[in-house]
């Protein structure tokens, strides 16, 4: 269904429509595995009674609510200026008013998708071996709990979820590293023929690095896994983001400011990173004394070294009148609402003949509702035939109703 996708759209509709049919499916896995793990240990009361001791606890003396604010700072931080994949879809939309359904509907997700993730590996350690490894839990849980079709299902879906993602960032980082800093610094003259060549190079050497780090990082997993990903977070997030953030907010900072801090921030990341102790002490005389762990305080330190620098040189050297020009000019497209810019306006010859991403999506839900449909006879357990029974129902006909809508011509395709 993925592929089906791919060949009848391209480009950011193809990423649009594989992303929300990955998160059917993997929605539909969740909430079948959440009544049926619960089931296995006999229902929620015996889920709560028979957690271990402090397993329900908020914080520990590590990661206590300081690490907490300022990890979620980090991802503030990150997920407003350095997630481009994620901003990419924010621009599968026709005006401001659908961006901000987006950015709602996302909120929303993000605030009930976790619990509704967490809760069956957190039941699981009442079933599952006691010594079975953190990231092997929920594997194992998948193949101990969902019925037959299901499981195929939810392995395809991960499958596909993580090469939709990945596929995002190496088509990111390649555009930035072949249009910002190989035409413009080095062959300002390239031809298009080899700029898609450098293009794909760039994209090749993206994923070459990101390989070369999974497997550096295979042997460790668990806590260590999150620990080396947010001490990574660290380095990079502040130095990078907080100078975009301030280019979109501020008219002052200088584009020599924001490479100074850029660079100065990365350094002391580094330094941090490679020399710097396990832990280091957090204290306001008279308030609290934390020691913060490694990774959040490389995040914190590099952040304020960037924010430091970025104004210490905007201040020393200040912007000039082109600069100024450009930064008015700039803030004046942003002020532009999506769609009212000269290039997002479509067309007319164009308008009618643009292929509706909603029949493609609702054929792969209607095809998924049947499936599940079609595996009933091998599935086991009253509770699991109901859910079965029941998701499928639901996926067959919301995906016939989009089906027959888009070519009923109910849904009006965009450009």
């Amino acid at each position: 269904m993925i592929i089906l996708a791919y060949t009848f759209m391209g480009g950011l509709w193809a990423v649009a429509v594989t992303d929300f049919i990955q998160f059917v499916i993997m929605a539909v896995a969740v909430l079948i595995l959440v009544p049926l793990s619960i089931s296995r240990v006999g229902g929620f009361d015996a889920f709560v009674a028979g957690s271990p001791e402090n397993f329900f606890q908020w914080t520990t003396n590590e990661y206590n609510w300081v690490y907490i604010a300022l990890l979620s700072l980090l991802y503030c931080v990150a997920w407003s200026s350095i997630n481009w994949p994620l901003i990419q879809r924010y621009y599968c939309v026709k005006d401001e008013r659908e961006a901000v359904k987006v950015g709602w509907f996302v909120t929303g997700l993000n605030v009930i998708g976790p619990p509704l993730m967490f809760l069956p590996a957190m039941a699981a350690k009442q079933f599952l071996a006691p010594d079975t490894a953190g990231e092997s839990v929920y594997p194992l849980l998948c193949v101990e709990l969902l019925p037959a079709g299901m499981l195929g299902l939810i392995v395809a879906a991960m499958f596909a979820a993580t090469m939709s993602m990945l596929s995002s960032d190496y088509n990111v980082c390649a555009g930035v590293l072949t249009n910002d800093v190989y035409r413009r610094l080095l062959r300002k003259s390239a031809s298009q023929r080899e700029l898609v060549f450098v293009g794909r190079l760039m994209t090749l050497l993206m994923g070459g690095i990101a390989l070369g780090l999974a497997m550096l990082m295979a042997n460790v997993g668990g806590e260590g896994l999150f620990k080396n990903m947010v001490m990574l977070f660290g380095v990079v997030t502040g130095p990078a983001g907080i100078p975009m953030v301030f280019g979109l907010l501020s008219k002052r900072v200088t584009n020599l400011g924001a490479l100074a801090g850029w660079f100065v921030g990365i350094l002391v990341g580094l330094g941090l990173l490679l020399f710097g102790p396990a832990s280091m002490p957090l204290a306001i005389p008279g308030l609290f004394h934390v020691n913060l762990e490694a990774e959040i305080a490389i995040f914190l330190v590099s952040s304020l070294t960037t924010l430091i620098v970025m104004f210490l040189v905007t201040i020393l050297v200040p912007a000039d009148a082109t600069h100024r020009e450009r930064v008015a000019a700039f803030q004046q497209r942003l002020r532009t609402p999506i769609g009212d810019l000269p290039e997002d306006i479509p067309d007319p010859s164009e308008i009618g003949t643009v292929f509706s991403p909603f029949r493609i999506v609702g054929i792969c839900i209607l095809a998924i509702g049947l499936m599940l449909l079609s595996v009933l006879p091998w599935v086991q357990g009253d509770l699991a035939l109901e859910l079965t029974i029941g998701f499928g129902l639901v996926l067959a006909s919301l995906g016939g109703i989009m089906t027959w809508r888009s070519w009923s011509g109910a849904s009006q395709p965009t450009g």
